[in-house]
């Protein structure tokens, strides 16, 4: 049902209204699907991206094309965009094993809220 609700609102329209844009904690964001593609659909590898998060080349919070769609269902952010999502959450688990856990928890993240009500 929940898997349901989610794309439903994926297939929804949705105007400049209705989408709030937060800071959020990357733990705080959940995948809506179980299996992640390797790559984006314009072929280039998440792994890359990944290391390009990394390297500092690319900055989550200020790269466009890392600010994710999500939607609030049952307390907690749900991504539509979940290979963006596998991006910052391997950026994570490298700051958690080179800086620790507090490191890693304070990642924060661009998020759109899309709000139907």
């Amino acid at each position: 049902r929940l898997a349901q609700n989610i794309r439903r609102l994926a297939n929804s329209s949705y105007n400049a209204e209705s989408i709030c844009e937060e800071i959020v904690r990357v733990d705080d964001v959940f995948y809506t699907h179980g299996h992640v593609s390797n790559t984006f659909s314009c072929g280039r590898s998440l792994e890359c991206t990944a290391r390009e998060c990394i390297s500092g080349v690319i900055d989550p919070l200020r790269a466009l094309f890392l600010i994710l769609r999500v939607v609030i269902i049952q307390g907690r952010y749900r991504a539509f965009n979940n290979r963006r999502l596998y991006v910052l959450k391997r950026l994570r688990q490298h700051i958690l094993e080179t800086q620790g856990a507090e490191a890693a928890s304070n990642l924060k993240m661009r998020v759109h809220v899309l709000d139907k009500e």
